[in-house]
């Protein structure tokens, strides 16, 4: 079930330093779920492509 992921299609899993969970998705960019709030990212952010493969620290 989604539980209010704007898609059913999750591509990766990452929790950053600030336990901070992103979502890569298929179609719907990169999302960040704080425990509080989910808010996605996508080519009107800056993405170059809205289908996110993988996520990892830089």
């Amino acid at each position: 079930m989604r539980q209010g992921l704007p898609t059913g299609a999750v591509y990766s899993v990452f929790e950053d330093t600030d336990s901070m969970v992103w979502l890569g998705t298929n179609g719907e960019g990169a999302c960040q779920y704080s425990g509080l709030y989910l808010r996605c990212l996508t080519s009107l952010h800056g993405l170059n492509n809205n289908r996110v493969w993988d996520i990892a620290r830089m």
